[in-house]
């Protein structure tokens, strides 16, 4: 490690960090169609707040819509009881603590499947796997037999 790089931080968590202290998006932004939001830069989408309802966009239609929260809750679980468990990935944020990703295991699990995943796989995996080619794993693992 290089000293001028220390302290080293994920820059990707500072960013998620920051943008989970904005406020909630105006609910006026869901007044402009996806051809106006798809006009602003990445930059201008994630300063515009964070998602603070549930919003929907049913097919054919031009624009996202904010939704009660009960509408949006009895709508994903129409869908998961519609869907064979065994199609479905549940996908969550490596920066979840322990016990968000326990209970989030817990529900796929009880939904009927194993394919849980988050966020840090994708990120660090590769990194993972070229450490324990070259000069080795950092820490004890377990190699299926």
């Amino acid at each position: 490690m290089r000293l001028d790089e220390f302290p080293s931080v994920c820059n990707k968590s500072v960013q998620a960090q920051s943008s989970d202290v904005q406020g909630a998006i105006p609910t006026e932004i869901f007044d402009h169609d996806i051809g106006d939001l798809q006009e602003l830069s990445g930059r201008e989408i994630e300063y515009l707040g964070r998602l603070g309802t549930p919003i929907y966009k049913a097919a054919g239609e031009n624009r996202f819509r904010p939704v009660d929260w009960n509408w949006a809750l009895e709508r994903a679980a129409e869908k998961l009881v519609a869907t064979d468990p065994a199609r479905s990935l549940f996908y969550s944020s490596g920066r979840s603590s322990n016990e968000a990703g326990f209970i989030f295991q817990l529900l796929a699990r009880a939904y009927g499947t194993n394919n849980v995943n988050n966020c840090s796989y994708y990120c660090h995996q590769a990194t993972s796997e070229g450490l324990a080619t070259t000069i080795g794993r950092g820490t004890s693992s377990v190699e299926p037999g």
